[in-house]
């Protein structure tokens, strides 16, 4: 080799050396990716996702992001809007309500042009085959009612909701699922082909992800992003059932573990779901916090709001979580009875939902007028024996924007049209561009609370419908 061909050999490599040395970070994404925590940050150096500590390590979790210990190296104002319009209503319905003895909601019983979105809970994925779990044919008949719904209200869209549930009980989690399913390319080709032939069958309009929560000690944090693309890319080809949503926690802890800079780029929006912080408590599970409170806290909410403002989800692409159904709680003292004080545990069940530390919205309501609940359901079957649990008064603790009220078997925080205004209020200054209730199957005979909903989104947040049905003089809602 002469001279020259030398210099242009060393000139080559030294250029690639210069190259690899001094490239822009971005070009090394896939070891950024990899490592997302441990790294150093500082002011000038802030974290790609999590929280920068004290001693300058990113990472997620309590001595990361706690008030004392943590420095924002993103900081930003927080969204305020006057003019969010609330414009998307989203309910989920349970498929299994109809299995309750009581205080069932059938499809045909929602009013017209309420929700614009219904979310179908739930379908699983097998965890062997990583195939949608065949349905039974009572969740197949309440599917094809709603879709058949969207042939007289234009605006009606109809997704199904995919769930980390264990397949055949969904009382219990099973987040590996997910996790599996998110790191093998083999599983996913299943799974998707498996999740686009259940929605073509049923005519449904797209997808609600509902994994409950990636763990954030393995692949998971960089795995949920691709999932979601693939997903994405998988409901382009199915001509025009393209919807994509997710939910996601308002637990602090649980929301880190969600890669928020990069979700926003598959999904359409996210449902934030601040439910079960109070209700059905789990000994020992410290961020429920085992004490009497509202199901849906707006502190801890906006504490959720500004992690997802830091990471530029816009405000606009979320919609806020509104329970329709109520804490029920065991005050641990008889003298010390108001938000804060602690819980010994959750009240006894109520006759329908069957789960204790909670009621339905239409259970409250049979409490206040148990003659309504035996007139509506029939006495045949409806011997309750309602005694001591009937409810005589109930005080309004603003603070908390919440009714209070108690018998001797528990303590109850429910909502009322004055709080759910409230609370419609604060989602619209916080620049929501929507809500999400869980769950419309919660509701009265007549869907009451779903009628006051739709009738303040109406009046007072400028929502705008096709169909012009007007509910406001059908509601009622009984008081005590």
């Amino acid at each position: 080799m002469g001279t020259f061909e030398k210099c242009i050999f060393l000139g080559c490599i030294l250029a690639l050396a210069g190259i690899t040395l001094f490239s822009h970070p971005d070009h090394h994404e896939s070891k950024v990716i990899q490592e997302p925590w441990g790294i150093p940050c500082d002011d000038r150096h802030p974290c790609q996702s999590g929280c920068c500590s004290h001693s300058g390590i990113c990472g997620v979790g309590p001595e990361y992001c706690g008030a004392d210990t943590c420095i924002d190296c993103r900081t930003r104002a927080r969204p305020r809007s006057k003019t969010s319009h609330l414009r998307r209503f989203v309910g989920y319905y349970e498929l299994w309500s109809a299995d309750r003895p009581c205080n069932r909601m059938a499809a045909f019983e929602l009013p017209s042009a309420t929700y614009a979105h219904v979310n179908l809970a739930f379908i699983t994925i097998d965890p062997t085959t990583f195939e949608v779990v065949p349905i039974p044919a009572a969740h197949a008949n309440a599917i094809q009612r709603f879709t058949q719904r969207k042939k007289y209200d234009p605006d009606l869209r109809v997704f199904v909701t995919v769930s980390g549930l264990a397949p055949h009980d969904w009382s219990k989690p099973d987040a590996s699922v997910f996790s599996r399913l998110a790191r093998s390319d083999a599983h996913q080709t299943v799974f998707l082909r498996s999740l686009t032939s259940f929605i073509s069958t049923y005519d449904i309009d797209g997808v609600d992800i509902n994994w409950e929560h990636p763990d954030g000690f393995s692949d998971d944090y960089e795995n949920l992003p691709k999932l979601m693309q693939n997903i994405r890319s998988a409901l382009l080809l199915t001509g025009g059932r393209y919807g994509l949503s997710m939910t996601l926690p308002v637990s602090l802890p649980n929301l880190h573990h969600y890669n928020l800079r990069r979700l926003p780029r598959y999904v359409d929006y996210f449902n934030l779901m601040p439910l079960d912080l109070h209700s059905q408590l789990q000994m020992g599970d410290t961020w429920q916090g085992q004490s009497l409170g509202p199901v849906v806290n707006m502190t801890q909410v906006e504490e959720a709001m500004d992690l997802l403002w830091r990471n530029h989800v816009m405000p606009d692409n979320v919609n806020f979580g509104i329970a329709l159904y109520s804490a029920s709680l065991v005050p641990a003292d008889r003298e010390c009875t108001h938000v804060g004080c602690p819980a010994l545990s959750g009240a006894t069940p109520g006759f329908s939902s069957l789960k204790q530390g909670m009621l339905m919205n239409s259970e409250v309501q049979d409490l206040m007028d148990p003659a309504f609940h035996e007139r509506a359901h029939g006495r045949l079957y409806h011997r309750h024996d309602w005694g001591s649990r009937a409810l005589q008064y109930s005080v309004l603790d603003a603070d908390a924007g919440v009714r209070i009220s108690q018998n001797k078997h528990q303590w109850i925080a429910y909502e009322d049209r004055e709080t759910l205004e409230k609370k419609l209020e604060s989602a619209r200054d916080l620049g929501f561009g929507g809500v999400v209730v869980w769950a419309m199957s919660h509701d009265t005979y007549n869907a009451d609370y779903t009628k006051v909903l739709d009738c303040l989104l109406e009046e007072k947040f400028h929502r705008r419908k096709s169909l012009q049905y007007h509910y406001c003089n059908e509601i009622q809602l009984h008081q005590v």
